[in-house]
């Protein structure tokens, strides 16, 4: 039986749902696995609530300074001992057969990558959007995959780290990048699906994302926001030596980021600096999403708003995520 490790960060999560997510990795159908708890710094009882579970011999709590949750993730990587490697949030949840459908499949089918569908639930739990499920897996190419992450084209969103199931060998030589604290997922998911030979995806609900009101991407602007768009930036000229389409799906996941962003930043004197930034970057790449028959009609809709002007931009922002 190979060993998969489950990495879970901990900060600032209510009690009861801490308590749903460990117990619903504990209860996993498939029993042979680790479970990293990464308390980061967490000024609540959150580190004192994972080390109840020591009791059980597959877990380990490490304590750190908070440092967000790409440090985080990145020591649970260096700790993880498993064949296999997957990351939970602390406030989501997963079915107790997650484990065993997603490795059964990466085993047959020898995928390197294996993702499932999730179910969008509200803070106690209750049912936000269920997505229909046939229990049919389906293999993806690679560069089918790329596009479906920049453009936000799957029925999910592939983008994020959780959900689903890796072969810990595909981590070598990459970490989380820890200047970024929003989208960091789609940096390290594209070159996960860059060093993947095999992806499969099942259409099966196997996992519940909590919708927060205080998450990363519902709160107060952080001078961080600003690394993010440098660094996907970044990523966007290394992709540019890839096909004309990946790179130009590249570029439209990076203005939609820009809309995103730019709508946490204060009206003010003290940030119009940024938003400057961030409106230019936008204005840069205006026609040429625009002509991408393949970009998303919201961020179409936001870049046409932009020839009346930012300020009649901001309440079409608001819809982009």
């Amino acid at each position: 039986m190979n060993k998969v490790s489950i990495i879970i960060p901990v900060y600032k999560v209510e009690e009861s749902m801490l308590l749903r997510c460990i117990e619903s990795v504990l209860n996993q159908s498939y029993t042979n696995i680790e479970v990293i708890l990464i308390n980061d710094g967490s000024p609540d009882n959150g580190g004192k609530i994972c080390e109840s579970f020591m009791s059980d011999k597959r877990v380990s709590v490490y304590h750190k300074n908070n440092g967000g949750v790409s440090s985080a993730r990145n020591l649970g990587l260096k700790i993880a001992s498993g064949e296999y490697v997957t990351f939970i949030d602390s406030d989501d949840y997963i079915d107790e057969n997650y484990i065993d459908v997603l490795l059964r499949v990466a085993q047959e089918k020898q995928s390197d990558l294996v993702f499932c569908n999730y179910v969008y639930v509200d803070e106690q739990g209750h049912p936000l959007h269920r997505a229909k499920e046939t229990g049919q897996f389906t293999h993806i190419e690679t560069k089918k995959m790329k596009e479906y992450l920049f453009y936000m084209s799957f029925s999910v969103d592939i983008s994020a780290i959780f959900g689903c199931l890796y072969k810990k060998s595909l981590f070598k030589n990459l970490k989380f990048n820890e200047n970024m604290i929003v989208a960091e997922d789609v940096e390290m998911k594209y070159r996960l699906i860059d060093k993947s030979k095999n992806v499969y995806y099942i259409d099966q609900n196997l996992m519940y994302y909590t919708i927060r009101k205080n998450s990363a991407m519902r709160g107060e602007f952080n001078i961080r926001m600003i690394n993010t768009i440098s660094e996907m930036k970044k990523l966007c000229n290394e992709i540019s030596l890839e096909s004309n389409q990946i790179s130009n799906a590249a570029l439209c996941r990076y203005v939609n980021l820009c809309f995103v962003i730019l709508k946490f930043i204060p009206k003010d004197n003290q940030h119009s600096a940024y938003r400057k930034l961030i409106e230019k970057e936008i204005l840069i790449n205006r026609l040429k999403v625009l002509k991408d028959r393949k970009a998303r009609k919201k961020v179409k809709l936001a870049l046409c708003s932009t020839f009346f002007g930012f300020k009649f931009t901001n309440w079409i922002s608001t819809t982009l995520h």
